[in-house]
């Protein structure tokens, strides 16, 4: 083919060879690259945990087991179906959930007959007491402390001396019945025992002293090797005359699933644990010889982040019921139901109206912002970023698709470049495929000038004129048009690069001083063929080029997800072509008069969206209106592309 390619020069690495011995692609042999190094990494934070925090297996097996999924599950999904990550986030849920139930859940049952049971303990108030400020001392360190021996804690004054005795309650026997009792005289008021009991939650979990009580009997048992044993398949229906099979009940099995309302920061910090990791591993690009991009696969959206949430969420889930609810899952959901049909009698209820005005004012301040975050989603997701590299767009609800690999070759199309973006984003021509606007041209800022369509011809001359010699009324202003450093008409070109390299490039077409200065439309209505060599790491970046002054006005990148994106849209339109195909077709049309007003401006531009053009926001300003289409090897042969350069 005399079409250039982008490829890799230099001598063969060692990891080609190995490659090519294998018979593997470069893209499968970047993916297992990315898995073995992942995966060598999650188990040495398996080990780790393991010999320095002494974890039981368990428990170990248990919190990393989302990675392990990962690493078994996610190289073997090559489609992005978004149904099938539901589906596989339901499944595991399940499957968490009946684990926790089994065996956590009913040893902590099993540990709490067995204190009930225990008469040496429950029906002695020395042994209590004893067992209760053991517990507390895991807390609070109230005695045997020398507040001096933390001098870092202090005011560096010599004059200062500990004064007292600083051994309070130490051996006291303290018993929290008493502390917790009503009736005392030193709870005078309900405020008053509020406040006690704030003190005391976190070693009764503001709940109830039982929960202090089952875990100090439990702490003293943790050495003690006849621990109670449960049935865990008995879960699942399985008697143990059938099947006699038992596991022991340690004592973190105890306080694993203590459910307290409060104290959910481990839970938080997991969350914003992984998700800075998913956040560096996507954005961490910028090291030297790109080691970590080449060996971790990072600076891109991964569908391996996908899969690990899909395994993370549904164990996080469970992990947070089970310690905040101690019921079943239908009994949780039979108590959410009762929830919202108790709030639903509290907002009907007349009687309550100082209630009913809070709860309308809470549904109200929801609805708000449901309606404001969906009209304003496309400058939130071009104020953080995600406009040019959407993560949303490698996971669909749709029909599977293959990897960029499989498409090395492809027509692009470039039909025009507008000026003038009025801040829209990529979602703009999903928006126009779906009727929700009219057209591109009627959704500029509005607080640019714009001249009526009543005013005749010279006064929207003198208007035009005038904004030339007021900054004001300069259209420029509005943060999303196209704009040269010094103001004057460029000469624009788009340009194709793939790695770095140019691969092809259109005419210079030099707009009227009218079409620059009232952000009109640029019509190149050029396609080409590409034929790429795709690498890892590398994104089509497509610039838009001031022929005249050498500098590039504004770029658009497009990476793996956002061109799996358009072949897919050109292959749902090839679907219902029965004597054309797409590439062709794409080219006949781009190639049509352009519009004279803005009906045939709307009439075009809805025609184009259903052959697969979309509106692409460009970096720096304006928006390129480009349409993709792969073509098979076997119709290269074939059949010409029209091409019209």
């Amino acid at each position: 083919s005399s079409w250039p390619r982008a490829q890799a020069h230099g001598p063969r690495a060692p990891g080609a060879m190995v490659r090519k011995s294998l018979g593997w692609s470069a893209a499968e042999w970047a993916e297992f690259r990315m898995w073995a190094c992942c995966s060598s990494v999650w188990l040495f934070l398996f080990l780790c945990t393991r010999i320095l925090l002494h974890m039981d297996w368990f428990r170990l097996c248990l919190y990393f087991s989302p990675g392990f999924v990962t690493m078994a599950w996610a190289p073997l999904q090559r489609d992005r179906s978004g149904w099938r990550l539901v589906t596989f986030m339901a499944i595991l849920f399940m499957v968490y959930w009946s684990t926790i139930q089994c065996f956590p859940v009913q040893c902590r049952h099993a540990w709490g007959l067995r204190m009930v049971t225990d008469k040496t303990f429950y029906e002695s108030d020395e042994a209590i007491e004893k067992a209760l400020v053991m517990e507390r001392n895991n807390f609070y360190v109230v005695g045997d402390v020398k507040d001096l021996s933390h001098a870092v804690f202090y005011p560096p004054t010599k004059s200062y001396k500990l004064t007292g005795n600083n051994n309070l309650g130490a051996d006291s026997g303290l018993e929290f019945k008493v502390l917790l009792d009503p009736t005392k005289h030193w709870i005078n008021t309900t405020h008053d025992r509020a406040r006690v009991g704030k003190w005391v939650s976190p070693l009764t979990g503001g709940l109830s002293l039982d929960f202090l009580l089952l875990r100090a009997y439990c702490n003293l048992h943790r050495e003690n090797d006849n621990t109670v044993h449960v049935y865990p398949l008995k879960a699942f229906g399985l008697n143990p005359n059938t099947l006699n099979a038992t596991a022991p009940c340690p004592y973190w099995s105890c306080v694993m699933t203590e459910a307290n309302p409060n104290g959910k920061l481990p839970f938080l910090i997991v969350l914003a644990l992984m998700g800075t990791m998913n956040y560096l591993h996507y954005r961490l690009n910028c090291l030297p010889n790109n080691a970590f991009q080449t060996w971790f696969g990072a600076g891109k959206c991964r569908m391996w982040w996908a899969w690990f949430w899909a395994a993370l969420l549904p164990l996080w889930t469970a992990m947070f019921i089970k310690t905040t609810y101690d019921m079943e899952l239908t009994g949780f959901i039979q108590f959410q139901i009762d929830g919202l049909q108790a709030w639903y009698l509290d907002f009907t209820d007349t009687n309550n109206s100082q209630g009913q005005v809070h709860q309308i004012l809470l549904v109200i301040v929801w609805v708000l912002a449901i309606v404001a975050g969906y009209y304003y989603r496309v400058a939130i997701i071009r104020e953080l970023g995600l406009d040019q590299v959407w993560c949303a767009d490698t996971m669909n609800f749709g029909p599977s698709a293959e990897h960029p690999e499989d498409h090395n070759t492809f027509q692009v199309c470039v039909w025009r470049v507008d000026v003038a973006c009025g801040g829209v984003g990529d979602g703009q021509a999903r928006a126009l495929a779906r009727g929700e606007v009219d057209g591109f041209a009627e959704r500029q800022d509005s607080r640019t000038l714009a001249v009526p369509r009543g005013l005749s011809w010279p006064i929207s001359a003198g208007i035009s004129e005038l904004g030339r010699y007021i900054p004001m009324l300069e259209k420029s202003n509005d943060g999303h048009s196209l704009k040269t450093p010094d103001g004057s008409v460029p000469s624009l070109s788009v340009r194709l690069l793939y790695g770095g390299e140019e691969i092809h490039s259109t005419r210079v077409v030099k707009p009227t001083s009218s079409e620059w200065r009232n952000k009109g439309s640029i019509y190149f209505q050029e396609n080409f063929r590409m034929n790429i060599d795709w690498q890892p790491r590398q994104t089509l970046r497509i610039e838009v080029r001031d022929a005249k002054g050498r500098a590039t006005l504004a770029t658009l990148n497009m990476d793996e997800g956002s061109l799996l994106h358009e072949f897919d849209t050109a292959k749902k339109v090839g679907k219902e072509m029965e004597f054309h195909t797409v590439p062709v077709t794409q080219v006949v049309r781009m190639l049509e008069q352009p519009p004279q007003n803005d009906a045939e401006d709307r009439r075009q531009v809805r025609q184009l969206q259903e052959l697969g053009f979309s509106l692409h926001r460009l970096q720096g300003g304006g928006a390129i209106w480009l349409a993709f289409s792969e073509i098979a090897t076997n119709q290269s042969s074939g059949m010409q592309i029209l091409c019209c350069e």
